[in-house]
């Protein structure tokens, strides 16, 4: 149970941060991001979200 904890947190700080950023420059709720804390699965579903939703991004140019 020990490494499984000793997982979870590297994972969060490794990915949670920048999957935070992708939700929130996506126009998509960042807190969702937090699926990565799932073990095994959180990766998954986090693509998956990503995949199939609609990204609403705001272009950057003034046009």
């Amino acid at each position: 149970m020990n490494e499984l904890a000793i997982d979870i947190i590297a994972q969060a700080v490794l990915l949670l941060y920048p999957a935070w950023r992708i939700y929130g420059k996506a126009g998509l709720n960042p807190v969702t991001s937090l699926t990565l804390l799932i073990p095994y699965l959180g990766v998954p579903i986090c693509a998956l979200i990503l995949v199939i939703s609609k990204w609403n991004v705001q272009p950057i140019g003034g046009n």
